[in-house]
């Protein structure tokens, strides 16, 4: 973490050697890419890969060989997409981190397969439209709360999407929206104690 690593992420790891580490921590670089060795690491249990230049991950990262996943860390990268392959760790997948970057829709199957999933943070990213969510995902976590921004159909799984232009439209259109119930009942009210000025005249 923080070694002012530029550019691609060795490629032997995974093959050459690091056979066997349980925790990659990459934060704070500038990588802009890795290597599909990575998907090699069978004993990986975490991968930090947050606050590179990460534009993309290589399909196959991660991968079915990365039987001891748990956490994914992405986060405030450059990703305008993910590799459909992280469906292949959902059988041990429980936190995946992806806010702060680009993404414009997720991958389908991911919230129907990763039923393990315990946090997953989209937050900040460029989800435009509901109709951008695979079906899979509404089905399962359902749409962000229009305050939060969270969505809460699963109790089992913390799901972030505040940040989000879609998010963001829903919770100014719900406050405008009360705003303008709350604008109303004061005018109800302020009616109401002329009528009963009136009367008492």
């Amino acid at each position: 973490t923080m070694n002012k690593l530029e550019g691609p992420l060795e490629q032997g790891i995974g093959i050459k050697y690091w056979n066997h580490i349980r925790v990659l921590a990459m934060d704070g670089n500038k990588l802009d890419s890795v290597g599909k060795g990575i998907g090699r690491l069978e004993y990986l249990e975490k991968l930090h890969l947050r606050q590179n230049k990460l534009r993309l991950l290589p399909e196959g990262v991660p991968s079915a060989g990365n039987t001891s996943l748990t956490m994914l860390c992405l986060s405030s990268n450059l990703l305008t997409s993910l590799p459909k392959s992280i469906v292949d760790v959902a059988d041990t997948l429980t936190e995946l981190y992806v806010n702060g970057n680009q993404l414009q829709t997720l991958p389908e199957g991911l919230a129907q397969k990763c039923t393990w999933l315990q946090k997953f943070n989209v937050a900040h990213n460029n989800i435009d439209k509901e109709e951008l969510l695979p079906k899979d995902f509404v089905m399962r976590f359902g749409l962000p709360d229009v305050v939060t921004g969270q969505c809460t159909k699963d109790d089992a799984c913390v799901v972030r999407l505040e940040g989000n232009p879609m998010a963001e439209r829903r919770r100014k259109a719900y406050l405008e929206d009360e705003k303008a119930k709350a604008k109303a009942l004061e005018i109800e009210r302020a009616a109401a104690e002329m009528e009963v000025d009136s009367d008492d005249d």
